[in-house]
């Protein structure tokens, strides 16, 4: 097992691997697994970085933590018309892609201007453009 990333964090106590649809879904736990849960999800870049914050709760309650894209897999089995897979269209790709490029470059020196924002919203904008015009093709 790898070693804690933070000074004062707790790798999982119990490691699950789950498999959605050929998918494979990690599942970290700390707690007692009678205490009631909470679920963590979408906050960090990978999953070491639960180690940090899960051991806090894990005193009195049991902590699940879990990716936002699996839980919006599992979630679609109930909410969702059809069960969502992640085989994403490309094109849904390369805007996140370019999206997560942009917050980058804007946050990366710490200050913004109004005018930024604008221009982050005009990004936001060609994307539905985008999306409006040239749809995903539908198998």
């Amino acid at each position: 097992m790898l070693s804690p990333p933070h000074p004062g964090s707790l790798p999982p106590e119990r490691i699950h691997d789950l498999d959605s649809l050929g998918v494979r879904l990690r599942l970290s736990e700390w707690g007692d697994p009678a205490a009631p849960p909470v679920l963590l999800h979408g906050i960090f870049d990978h999953g070491l970085g639960f180690d940090t914050l899960a051991p806090l709760p894990a005193e009195r309650l049991r902590v699940v933590a879990l990716a936002v894209a699996p839980v919006l897999v599992l979630l679609s089995y109930v909410i969702g018309p059809t069960p969502m897979d992640l085989q994403f269209w490309p094109g849904a790709v390369l805007m996140v892609f370019l999206a997560t490029m942009t917050a980058s470059l804007v946050t990366n020196s710490g200050r913004s201007t109004w005018f930024v924002g604008v221009l982050i919203l005009m990004v936001y904008a060609i994307f539905a453009t985008t999306l409006l015009l040239l749809p995903p093709r539908v198998p």
